[in-house]
């Protein structure tokens, strides 16, 4: 995978802290960062150790996927038992505090490369250097438009960029030790270029995502279904209800992204039968469900 080779390089090459994965909306960029590229880093945990997904919203830093529930979970996961609590990051968070916030992803960064020097029995040398931090940074475009949600939901976005600059700033003197790697669409992308907390940060762009052809819909709303019946649990999506899906959900650039947030509810409500039908979709008030 392309993503998982330019990590490398930006890790041993010490000049680019941000990864950015760009496309329009309903080109994947979620499906690529979650399903794709994070699970790939996990596995090499040689190399990388992934912390938490922020996923801005309202919160960026003390939301349940803030910056704050990141790296207490990455924390957690490690069995760092000396972590201070989550609410304790959180007002790290609040206050600006980047020196405290550099001082436990440093802690976090060591405890990941004492693991991985457990398991390298065969040549413990090899592992010249502790596993670099991935922050996977979700639909960055929320930092940028967060003026528009609230007051807060500005400030914590503001202070998110700030922190997280301050932070890579400090941890990448001498080499790559924490990456950003952030969707975002490619109309928000200039609000990104031109930031003034993010002046001065290597960037490497990934744009090789393209919005879905709407051809392509159909395999797309039956393929997870086709999948659950290969496993043993059948379910099999209506033909009436693909069209009226493709016909409801029109062709703007959000039409997968809404299909996809229909069909999981749509599943979550009736997944436990043998077939999603046209008269169930209706029942949830088509694409306009709150």
């Amino acid at each position: 995978m392309r993503g998982t080779d330019e990590l490398r390089k930006m890790r041993f090459s010490g000049v680019k802290s941000l990864f950015v994965v760009l496309g329009p909306s309903g080109s994947g960029k979620s499906s690529f960062l979650r399903a794709g590229l994070i699970p790939r880093l996990q596995r090499d945990d040689r190399n990388f150790v992934v912390l938490g997904t922020v996923r801005p919203g309202r919160n960026a830093i003390t939301g349940d996927r803030g910056l704050a529930a990141a790296i207490h979970s990455a924390r957690r996961a490690l069995k760092l038992t000396s972590a201070p609590p989550l609410g304790e990051i959180k007002r790290i968070c609040r206050e600006g505090n980047h020196d405290r916030l550099y001082e436990l992803l440093v802690e976090v960064r060591d405890a990941a490369g004492k693991r991985v020097a457990q398991t390298v029995v065969d040549n413990p040398k090899r592992q010249r250097s502790a596993p670099t931090l991935v922050l996977p940074l979700d639909q960055a475009e929320e930092l940028f438009s967060a003026e528009s949600v609230s007051t807060q939901a500005a400030e914590e976005a503001e202070r998110f960029l700030e922190l997280s600059s301050a932070v890579i700033r400090r941890i990448n003197t001498d080499e790559v030790r924490l990456i950003v790697a952030a969707t975002i669409r490619t109309d928000r992308y200039e609000a990104m270029q031109n930031h003034p907390a993010l002046d001065g940060i290597g960037t490497e762009l990934f744009n090789e995502l393209k919005t879905m052809p709407h051809h392509q819909f159909p395999a797309a709303i039956k393929g997870p279904a086709a999948r659950a019946s290969d496993a043993g649990s059948r379910l099999a999506i209506a033909d009436d209800l693909v069209d009226r899906l493709i016909a409801d959900a029109g062709k703007g650039a959000d039409t997968l992204p809404l299909l996809a947030l229909t069909m999981q509810r749509l599943h979550t409500d009736y997944g436990t039968a043998e077939e999603i039908t046209l008269d169930d979709y209706e029942s949830k008030g088509g694409c306009q469900m709150s």
